[in-house]
């Protein structure tokens, strides 16, 4: 491995970036309850939700940063690795599934475990419920992630990460032919959303920016206007493209741009809230509990739905359900924190020891 790369112990700007995906992901679920058949009921609703579908990418870029500077200041270990995701990744997964299965069944009386093929999108695609496909996801890219570490240059991570672009472009536009001769009965599984190629760039940037951390650290604060100018291009290209008559997804080819660009700006803005500990703080803690937020939100959404539908038709409605659901979320992950082997259920990162 390349003696001059970065290794630190811990990455302050990475919470607020993460906290930042996450508060993203969960607008766009309390505004899609907005979405009817026909549209969004209001233009604030429509703009909230498509601004934020840069939340989910940004997740994927965060979880291959985070595994990559562990590689880097850790060395890998093959048991340490998969100990360590079956614990963190895979145990939440499955218990959050099973939630969410126990929810349809006893509270809409869902029909759960119908036949083999029902159970088997459940565990690999994620089905339980909409936002676990993309857990399934980041699983895929676990299991390609060991053979990854025969690339250690960084030089060739990046070379790696370049030639993904095309390849994810060709993959997000269904460039592909019929994959039905080779894969059979599955070809729905290498075609949907959670397949690994809609998203391997943006596992790939994050490893990259574990590598070149500290040039994109110095590359932001020396052109700080560059990357401001060039986030305010991107969200006017985005406000654009929406339209009432579509709905923009988080896998889309536009997003292979926007989403470096965004994260850089996004490392820039962090190095100025670190500066004031009060407003540093808040997104700390929703950085930390990010994962757990993640998976219990639509849960809490789908509680205040039920408690309060008429939240869901305006815009003043939606930022108090939304308010609400992370305050909710954020004081469910402290308890479930307290809680012995809590991380089986959640996974939350240790807090930062004292320099």
């Amino acid at each position: 491995m390349d003696s001059h790369i970065n290794r630190k112990m811990f990455y302050d700007e990475i919470p607020f970036v993460r906290a930042i995906a996450c508060l993203m992901v969960v607008m766009v679920h309390t505004t899609a309850r907005n979405y009817t058949g026909e549209g969004f009921t209001g233009d604030a609703a429509m703009l909230m939700n498509q601004f934020s579908r840069l939340g989910t990418p940004v997740f994927a870029v965060v979880s291959a940063f985070l595994l990559t500077s562990s590689v880097i200041k850790r060395g890998f270990s093959l048991q340490r690795f998969v100990t360590s995701r079956a614990v963190k990744i895979v145990s939440p997964y499955i218990i959050w599934s099973l939630v969410y299965l126990l929810f349809i069944k006893y509270f809409h009386d869902g029909l759960i475990f119908r036949n083999a093929k029902q159970t088997f999108d459940y565990i690999v695609l994620g089905d339980a419920k909409t936002h676990l496909w993309f857990i399934a996801a980041i699983i895929q890219f676990y299991i390609i992630f060991p053979l990854l570490q025969l690339i250690r240059k960084r030089e060739l991570v990046l070379a790696l990460f370049i030639v993904s672009l095309p390849i994810n472009y060709y993959w997000l536009g269904d460039m592909y032919p019929d994959l039905t001769p080779v894969f059979g009965k599955f070809t729905y599984i290498i075609t949907d959303l959670t397949f690994f190629l809609n998203w391997i760039s943006y596992f790939l940037f994050g490893s990259v920016l574990a590598y070149y951390w500290e040039e994109v650290v110095q590359f932001v604060k020396k052109y700080q206007w560059l990357v401001v100018g060039i986030t305010v291009a991107v969200w006017t290209a985005i406000y654009y493209e929406i339209s009432p008559d579509v709905v923009l997804g988080s896998a889309r080819v536009q997003n292979l741009l926007y989403i470096p660009l965004w994260v850089l700006f996004l490392i820039l803005v962090s190095k100025y809230v670190l500066k004031g500990d009060a407003v540093y703080k808040p997104f700390r803690v929703i950085g930390d509990y990010s994962m757990g937020i993640y998976l219990l939100h639509p849960l809490i959404l789908d509680l205040i739905l039920e408690v309060v539908p008429g939240w869901f038709t305006n815009a003043g409605g939606l930022v108090a359900a939304y308010v609400l659901a992370v305050a909710i979320c954020t004081g469910v992950m402290k308890l479930i924190s307290l809680m012995p082997m809590s991380t089986f259920i959640v996974p939350i990162p240790k807090p930062k020891k004292p320099v």
